[in-house]
């Protein structure tokens, strides 16, 4: 049976289709316009569906092109009696003329809205390309040609109740079973690519078409990409961590390389340079989204550690394999915390 993870409950698929607050859609989207959104607030994303290549455009808040400036037109006080004087008197031509001249701003167009740029994933399994597009979808596969180049059972929707993104699928031989959300306490995009039969084979990278000075990946899962808008000078960090289940990982150039797994799991962590009106180049996005994925890490170490208090102390000694100072400490104090309080060895 199909099932969505909620929580630490199974959903099965029936129960799904039922739901008056599930959309559901027997293709991919054909363009942004049809893409299905998720978000917290600050951070969001616009899901596809695509089949062989996916990609999660990908949204922050604050990433907006230009810089502050002042709009205020220094003779709009002194203009405006004169201006109330010509509509009152019936002059409705000339109040319009001196609104256009004395009362509007000089500058009057906002700069344009950035976005962050996309994560992709490339399935490569059966020899698949990139380029290779799936555009058919049939309920059940009818023959060779449908096999090699057609979606079977293919549904894709968006839960409105618990702001899920998911997509389902089998392609040459290969079930996949895809979710997305946004996360609002973590402040993340999470993603999760399920492969039962272990035909995990993808490449996945970050992109953004202009304005990039950054892009790495290491073979920790890490991938980054950091850039600088070219109007106003507003920096911005995309990072995201990847995990699998099974198989093999590499970082080749600045891409993940991530093969024979059952399962792929992304966090996603967005930051810009503002900090407040005025104040666009005060912070430094790539520290603000590294605390972002920390956070979330040691979150789900502490949540370990409350559902099952006998693992205190191996999760104390995993801790020190972290690698970062602030966040093993902090885990530390919790997890000594939570042993004593629990009367566990240590």
């Amino acid at each position: 049976m199909d099932v969505l993870r909620d929580g630490d409950h199974i959903k099965p698929m029936s129960t799904i289709l039922a739901s008056p607050t599930v959309l559901r859609y027997r293709a991919h989207a054909h363009d942004w316009n049809h893409a299905l959104p998720i978000g917290n607030g600050p951070l969001g994303a616009m899901v596809f569906g695509r089949v062989i290549r996916e990609a999660y455009q990908l949204n922050e808040e604050s990433l907006w092109e230009g810089e502050p400036l002042d709009r205020i037109n220094p003779r709009a006080r002194e203009a405006l009696p004169r201006i109330r004087e010509m509509i009152f008197s019936g002059r409705p031509a000339d109040a319009g003329l001196a609104i256009e001249r004395d009362l509007l701003a000089s500058v009057r167009n906002i700069d344009s809205y950035q976005t962050a740029g996309e994560l992709v994933i490339d399935w490569l399994g059966s020899g698949i390309t990139p380029s290779h597009q799936v555009s058919n979808f049939v309920e059940q596969p009818q023959g060779a040609w449908q096999r090699l180049y057609s979606a079977q059972g293919y549904e894709r929707s968006l839960d409105l109740q618990s702001g899920i993104a998911a997509c389902s699928f089998s392609c040459h031989g290969v079930a996949q079973r895809r979710e997305a959300f946004a996360s609002a306490p973590a402040r993340l995009i999470c993603i999760r690519h399920a492969f039962p039969s272990g035909g995990g084979d993808v490449d996945i990278h970050l992109q953004r078409a202009a304005d990039v000075t950054a892009r790495t990946a290491d073979t920790s899962g890490r991938l980054c990409l950091i850039g600088r808008l070219t109007r106003g000078g507003m920096t911005f960090a995309v990072l995201a961590q990847v995990t699998r289940i099974g198989g093999t990982m590499l970082a080749v150039h600045d891409a993940l390389r991530i093969r024979g797994a059952e399962a792929i799991e992304i966090r996603l962590a967005i930051a810009t340079s503002y900090a407040a009106p005025g104040r666009h180049l005060e912070r430094d996005p790539v520290v603000l989204a590294e605390a972002a994925l920390d956070a979330a890490t040691l979150a789900a170490h502490v949540a370990a550690i409350l559902g099952d208090a006998g693992r205190a102390a191996r999760m104390a000694s995993a801790a020190l394999a972290l690698g970062r100072p602030d966040a093993t400490e902090r885990l530390l104090e919790l997890v000594v915390q939570l042993a004593d309080e629990k009367g566990v060895e240590r």
